[in-house]
């Protein structure tokens, strides 16, 4: 078994996962983003480690504790983060060692059912949704008001002096191009409090704060945007398709490892504290903030498991669901996302899925899919260009 997952020249499931369950690693990388952030935010700060001396009551095995000590408005700031020790392929739950499964999420942009709304998905549980409504186009980040998408957009791209592409939309779309003229018509000045009257200049900064905060520190949207600004463009660009594909989709999808479930609560806690403490008008004497990103781990932890089976061993490890935080709800998962798709030809068993209503929820993954640094699935074109006739006649009886 160690000569196949182990052999340097095959790119299989098991080299990808090979330092998913390194503590140490995992401590370096939650460091070193932790200083792209305070450095991007142009926040000084001291951070120290300790070995966690408490132990928690559910999850009793942590790593280290990283305390960081800064300051806001001459205000004290300190934030704790707890790093669960993962061992070799599982974690420590009330004494007991249970299996981490992982996630298969989705890539960046998310065609919806609906002609009127297009999603992205930030790697760090955040998503980006533009809206078309009667009279506008609206934008917003998970959990703020929405803004008027191409105001916003026109604005960010005066401020970086970067070129519109919103020209090539409007020609094509006659909705796009009335906006466009009605906003191509104010001028800098008056531009950025047209965004949107109802809401304040507080509220407009802060929504342009966490578009470049998120950009800089997702490699996912750097990937697929140029700028912060085209993350905009690129949802607006989109706004009018329509998801017709039956059953779960690989090329929309990546794989989420246990240690990117990790630093992806941490970052994005940090990322939401840090610019709400620049943007709130709330007097405090201290601001603290304690980050346990081991509670988001309970979503993906098996209830049993088999530590004596070597088989069972590999199969836990090959375990991965589509529901948990940014995925799907256990209630709310479409009949058709469960069906099988040709792109899982050589990443997806087929055969081995639970019954009932887990059937198509938890999958388990080939042992010789290839998955790239950022978790997105290398696709069959050829098998997929072979099933196309197939995939037409689906959509065609799955529409009647």
């Amino acid at each position: 078994m160690k000569i196949v997952f182990n052999h340097p020249e095959e790119p299989n499931l098991f080299k990808f996962l090979e330092n998913d369950y390194d503590a140490e690693k995992l401590c370096q990388i939650v460091k070193s983003k932790i200083d792209q952030l305070f450095n991007f935010l142009n926040m000084e700060y001291t951070l120290s480690e300790d070995v966690d001396r408490t132990k928690d009551i559910k999850f009793s095995d942590i790593y280290k504790v990283l305390t960081i000590s800064s300051q806001y408005k001459n205000k004290p700031v300190k934030i704790s983060i707890k790093i669960p020790n993962i061992h070799n392929s599982y974690c420590i739950v009330s004494g007991v060692k249970r299996y981490v499964q992982k996630q298969i999420i989705d890539t960046a942009f998310i065609t919806m059912n609906s002609e009127t709304s297009e999603r992205l998905v930030c790697e760090y549980d955040t998503t980006f949704t533009v809206s078309k409504r009667k009279n506008d186009i609206y934008f917003n980040i998970k959990g703020m008001s929405p803004l008027k998408a191409i105001p916003l957009y026109l604005y960010m791209t005066v401020q970086t002096e970067e070129p519109s592409k919103l020209d090539e939309l409007a020609s094509e779309d006659d909705f796009i191009n009335n906006l466009l003229q009605q906003y191509s018509s104010i001028s800098k000045d008056k531009l950025f409090s047209e965004i949107n009257n109802s809401l304040s200049s507080l509220q407009k900064k802060k929504t342009i704060t966490l578009l470049n905060t998120y950009y800089e520190m997702s490699d996912i949207l750097q990937s697929y945007c140029e700028t912060p600004a085209d993350i905009i463009y690129q949802l607006i660009k989109r706004i009018e398709e329509k998801d017709n594909t039956i059953g779960l989709d690989l090329r929309t999808r990546r794989l989420r490892t246990t240690s990117e479930i990790i630093i992806s609560h941490i970052v994005g806690t940090l990322i939401e504290f840090l610019v709400n403490l620049h943007y709130s008008n709330k007097q405090s004497k201290q601001h603290v903030l304690k980050i346990e990103p081991y509670q988001n781990l309970y979503d993906f932890i098996l209830a049993e498991t088999m530590f004596n089976a070597p088989l069972a061993s590999v199969s836990n490890r090959c375990r991965c669901t589509i529901t948990g935080p940014n995925g799907f709800s256990r209630d709310g998962i479409p009949i058709k996302v469960k069906d099988l798709h040709p792109s899982q030809y050589g990443n997806l068993d087929p055969a081995v899925t639970p019954d009932r209503e887990n059937a198509g929820v938890v999958l388990y993954l080939a042992s010789i899919c290839e998955i790239d640094k950022l978790g997105r699935f290398k696709i069959n074109e050829d098998f997929m260009e072979y099933c196309k006739p197939l995939l037409e006649a689906r959509h065609e009886s799955f529409n009647k």
